[in-house]
């Protein structure tokens, strides 16, 4: 039985490793949200435009319509996956933290267990305390 919590233990750590890895790296490698940014907010869109992988809606309209709203097309269909990716990789560290607790309290659990029955100085077992106190109340 301490065997299956050590082994979540150990489950939790890696998904916690692997989820906090792969958030940062999916945002880092994609650049989705400067996309996103310099299409939809003027502020973004002077400071990103010198960037070769970000285009702004003022460069889109030196473009073709149809690059420029298949590009409009993609950077949208990239911001709404990027969402959906957070948030299942913040469920999952979520999972791996309550995968975490519940199997540092199985561990214990199992050592108490182990141990079995509390014992009393004298060698005897103990009573649960509700028996203790009738037969030192009466």
């Amino acid at each position: 039985m301490k065997i299956f919590f050590i082994l979540m233990l150990v489950i939790s750590i890696v998904l916690g490793l692997y989820s906090g890895l792969a958030y940062v790296s999916g945002y880092a490698h994609n650049h989705y949200h400067d996309r996103y940014f310099a299409l939809h907010d003027d502020r973004f869109a002077e400071v990103l435009s010198s960037l070769w992988w970000v285009a702004t809606p003022k460069q889109l309209a030196e473009c073709p319509v149809k690059v420029a709203g298949a590009y409009k097309e993609s950077v949208e269909d990239a911001y709404r996956s990027s969402i959906v990716s957070r948030d299942l990789l913040g469920l999952c560290l979520l999972l791996a933290a309550m995968l975490f607790a519940c199997s540092v309290a199985g561990i214990g659990a199992a050592r108490i267990i182990k141990r079995g029955p509390l014992q009393a100085t004298d060698g005897t077992q103990m009573k649960p305390a509700s028996k203790r106190c009738e037969m030192n109340c009466k």
